[in-house]
């Protein structure tokens, strides 16, 4: 065995033998460690050459990690070695490979997203024609300039444009005199951004060949408030943990490299269908099943876990995640597709001689369910419409509610809160899409509804200017972003949103009319009752259409350990085949010695229930 050190080769205490642990990261995202190796420092001018600088009451106030590599016969495994204990006569150390090694000497510890230089977003209203600003991801722009609506200033004209017989325009702003519109940045191209201001090199092939290139990033502010930053849309994330819950919600991994200052990116599913399964044929007879009550249960498996997103409390979130409903509905009715439900439950009307007309929606108080597509929806009201006029008077007599067909619990985490599973919050949240509808006449159907919250109002531009014909009152000043700062205090963290709202856009959404809006699940029901699918456009964290319809599912209650010979470590995320059983692994222990890695092998393992 040869360890090195900062590019010196360590010297190891004769007979030293490790123990190395390489763990499944879907299990509490760490990969492989050991614990404490002891290298002599006194009489070793070799080790005192390592880590003879280091100042010893430093150890005691902050980590110490140094390159490393540990060799043995013809593998070598490269992480970092962290100092825990350092005397006169010795040092003890703790080697970290993968996502230990970056957690253990994590670079962006202290760098957050939102001060960052990614960039602005923004397009000019006389440069870009709607359908040039609403282009899909392989035209190169930043983002979609989308019609939205700011629920703090809903009168406001935010990207909106007028459908006429000469096509579609711009609706003219009257508050700024430049025109600009505010864009919702593709998240992979944010995503990107955030790698080059920090100087790493990035592949995200993965990512780009996959449907969730389609992702916008909907956090935006009014382009009337003047700053198009990027970086001051994003919560207060650091840069690691930006990465860390964009896994949770893709459902994959990124790998650091902070060596060579790369990060690359793969899916988990691809990973399961990648790595060949392992058949352990060398079982020794020893063997233990630890078998637990659900409810207590250490189960960490991402697939078991039960993953539900953040509720940002926006005016949709209610009918997005709703899983204690679906079970408790009083009354629930079942079609066989979903044109035969929406065909029945939309409105119905029937006309009579005299004039006087009936209006009826079937099943209006029920849950509706599609087989077809997975989805439940409900009637929700949007207002009332008058369907009668006294003649004589001509006073309405008559109204009818006005009801869309909504889709709910599309963004559910698949059932209600359970002691059998832990639970975890996905922070990039679907954005929300609701009506404009006020009365027949005035209504921009479905749109984009964002909450920035109100401080960062200015009546000046960039350089101070004062844009014309803006009249202010003291109850519509709202301040930019260094005086907001400077007003909510040291202490207080300046941010527009606390979580990353998202959703998909692609070229063929032009026909969602009269103002396009980005969705957020593959069913799209319109004002009208009309169904338009959206094949892979899906954020559904359940189901057939989410990334965890790919995780093999294990028995919580039962966690095996067994003991085998090999010649190599396995892969810890390979689908184990143990007498005639599958098993997901969560670790494997193996021990190396200076003449090597022993073949005896000890691992943690969760029976996948089959069927």
């Amino acid at each position: 065995m040869i360890i090195n050190i900062a590019g010196k080769e360590a010297t190891i205490k004769q007979g030293t033998s490790i123990e190395y642990t390489v763990e499944n990261r879907l299990f509490r995202g760490r990969d492989g460690y050991t614990l404490n190796i002891t290298f002599p420092l006194k009489d070793c001018p070799e080790n005192i050459a390592i880590f003879g600088h280091i100042n010893r009451k430093d150890v005691a106030k902050k980590k110490v990690t140094l390159d490393c590599n540990i060799t043995f016969g013809l593998t070598t495994i490269e992480g970092a070695v962290i100092v825990t204990k350092i005397s006169e006569a010795e040092v003890e150390c703790q080697f970290a490979q993968g996502r230990c090694a970056h957690t253990a000497a994590d670079p962006f510890e202290d760098v957050y997203i939102n001060r960052l230089d990614l960039g602005e977003a923004f397009f000019d209203m006389a440069l870009y024609t709607p359908i040039e600003a609403w282009a899909g991801y392989s035209a190169g722009n930043i983002g979609v300039a989308l019609p939205w609506i700011n629920t703090g200033y809903p009168e406001a004209n935010n990207n909106q444009v007028e459908i006429s017989g000469s096509g579609i325009t711009w609706k003219q702003p009257d508050t700024i005199g430049d025109w600009k519109l505010s864009v919702q940045p593709w998240l992979l191209k944010v995503a990107r951004a955030i790698c080059t201001a920090v100087g790493y090199s990035c592949d995200f092939s993965a990512w780009e060949n996959s449907r969730y290139r389609d992702l916008i990033m909907c956090n935006t502010l009014p382009a009337s408030w003047g700053d198009f930053k990027i970086a001051h849309t994003l919560p207060e994330w650091t840069v690691t943990e930006f990465f860390e819950k964009l896994e949770l919600f893709m459902g994959c991994v990124f790998d650091f490299d902070n060596r060579r200052k790369t990060i690359t990116m793969s899916f988990i599913s691809d990973t399961y269908s990648d790595i060949e399964p392992v058949r352990l044929d060398n079982v020794i007879d020893e063997y233990d099943v630890e078998v637990s009550a659900e409810s207590n249960s250490n189960c960490e498996y991402i697939g078991q876990k039960r993953l539900m997103y953040k509720d940002t409390g926006h005016e949709m979130s209610k009918y997005y995640s709703c899983d204690w409903f679906i079970d408790n509905a009083i009354k629930k009715v079942t079609y066989e597709t979903i044109a035969e439900a929406l065909n029945r439950c939309k409105r119905q009307t029937e006309t009579f001689e005299s004039g006087w007309e009936r209006v009826w929606y079937n099943n209006a108080g029920a849950l509706i369910y599609a087989k077809d597509v997975d989805t439940y929806f409900v009637h929700r009201s949007i207002g009332a419409e008058s369907v009668q006029t006294d003649l004589a008077t001509g006073k309405k007599t008559r109204y009818t509610q006005v009801y869309v067909a909504q889709p709910v619990n599309l963004c559910g985490a698949g059932c209600q809160e359970s002691e059998t599973m832990s639970d975890e919050e996905v922070e990039f949240v679907p954005a929300c899409v609701r009506d404009t509808y006020v009365t027949a006449a005035h209504d921009n159907g479905y749109m984009l509804h964002l909450s920035p919250g109100d401080e960062a109002h200015s009546e000046t531009d960039e350089d101070g200017n004062a844009y014309p014909n803006i009249s202010w009152d003291d109850s519509s000043i709202r301040q930019p972003l260094a005086a907001s700062m400077l007003e909510s205090g040291e202490e207080t963290t300046h941010t527009y949103y606390d979580v990353i709202y998202v959703a998909f856009w692609t070229d063929d959404q032009l026909t969602l009319t009269p103002q396009p809006f980005p969705i957020v699940d593959h069913v799209v029901i319109t004002q009208d009752w009309d169904y338009i699918p959206y094949p892979g456009c899906s954020l559904r964290l359940y189901g057939d259409t989410s990334y965890r319809a790919a995780f093999p599912k294990v028995d919580p209650s039962q966690k095996v350990k067994f003991k085998w010979l090999d010649k190599s470590m396995p892969n810890p995320r390979a689908i184990f085949h143990v007498c005639g059983k599958r098993y997901v692994c969560e670790k494997i222990t193996a021990t190396i010695t200076e003449n090597g890695m022993s073949q005896l092998f000890e691992g943690e393992f969760w029976a996948i229930i089959e069927g």
